[in-house]
């Protein structure tokens, strides 16, 4: 619900009540399980967002509550346990523009109390960003932060995901205590040409809760990416978007280097009809977890074709496409940063047809 205070002030309101079921099955020669997990909850948050003079701020509050339940199935035992999960969070952000506009100031703060199955924990964590315009062509950003990971079913909210453009929050394990901080550029270096740069860094301090205990994993990621989007004519766009990522511990992974260059072709009709291929090259290595627990170094490099034919329903009521992922069905190795999520990359041809509404 948004509440208009005045004509520079807002009120906003979010209740969420969820209800998750999830199961992870780990196919594992030597110690095979499943995890199954069953948990409800429910999210209250309030906002408030002014716009003054000088200076724009938002304040913010949640509350997040539930009750857990998580077995292990293996076949020497099974184990059950049960948990209250809870959150509380404050923050606020204030933006200030200074040098004629051409510099935005970004400072926030937030205070989390969180309790979840690695125990009970509170951090006040500082954030701030800066924009800074140096020409009309260039843009210059920075941003440093410190985030606790709250559980996924508390992760919807209305507290600002990024600072200066830069993403503040991933999806860690619970508990986790980030710290970290990004660069970027970015360029318009013509009417029709945008080109960027970004490279950030996180250090890491993830807790896993293994037979009764919680042991602390140092991790550390860090990232280089740029973007470059041109649009050659009206109705064709390209974009490129290469990225490498340098990962130092992990849920399924010692090390890990992870390098995609995908070039993606679109074009659009004025009926609503539109379609679009994407080449993407994908380069990874590292020591993985392999039978038992064990590190085994692999690595693996494949190119892959994707292609999309959509059409876009009048008065925007929805679309329908057919979308069609590695196209040349390569057969690879690919390993997901998070084990517990579907890989981007599947070895096998897969075809998609989707239809959404909107009204």
């Amino acid at each position: 619900m948004r509440q208009v205070v005045d004509s520079r002030s807002d009120v906003l309101l979010s209740a969420i009540r969820q209800d998750r079921q999830a199961s992870l099955r780990i196919e594992d020669p030597f110690f095979p399980a499943t995890v199954l997990s069953d948990q409800d909850s429910w999210k209250a948050e309030a906002q408030y967002l002014t716009s003054r003079v000088g200076f724009d701020m938002i304040l913010g509050a949640s509350y997040f509550e539930g009750e857990s339940r998580e077995e292990t199935i293996t076949p020497f035992f099974s184990e059950a346990t049960q948990s209250e999960p809870r959150h509380v969070n404050t923050y606020g952000y204030v933006f200030l523009p200074v040098l004629a506009g051409r510099l935005q100031i970004q400072l926030g703060v937030s205070y989390d109390d969180l309790a979840s199955e690695v125990g009970d924990q509170e951090e006040l964590n500082p954030k701030v960003g800066l924009i800074w315009r140096v020409a009309d062509a260039i843009t210059l950003r920075a941003a440093g932060f410190r985030v606790l990971k709250r559980r996924i079913n508390s992760d919807q909210g209305l507290e600002p995901t990024q600072l200066a453009g830069v993403n503040q929050f991933y999806d860690d394990v619970n508990g986790t205590l980030s710290e970290g901080g990004g660069l970027a550029a970015d360029f318009i270096l013509s009417a029709s040409v945008l080109a960027g740069l970004q490279f950030t860094r996180r250090e890491l301090d993830a807790p896993i809760a293994l037979a009764g205990e919680v042991f602390i994993q140092q991790r550390s990621e860090k990232t280089a990416s740029g973007y470059l989007y041109w649009l050659p004519t009206e109705r064709l766009s390209v974009s490129l978007e290469p990225r490498y990522q340098d990962f130092d511990g992990g849920a399924s992974f010692d090390t890990m280097e992870l390098t995609e260059i995908p070039l993606s072709v679109r074009t659009f009709w004025p009926s609503g009809m539109w379609m679009g291929a994407s080449v993407t090259g994908v380069d990874q290595s590292g020591d993985f977890d392999g039978p038992g627990g064990e590190a085994v170094a692999g690595s693996d490099d494949f190119v892959l074709l994707d292609a999309i034919v959509a059409y876009r329903l009048p008065r925007r009521m929805g679309t329908i496409s057919l979308q069609g992922s590695n196209l040349l069905n390569e057969n690879f190795q690919f390993q997901e940063i998070d084990q517990a999520v579907r890989p981007r990359y599947v070895p096998e041809r897969q075809v998609l047809l989707r239809f959404s509404v909107s009204f």
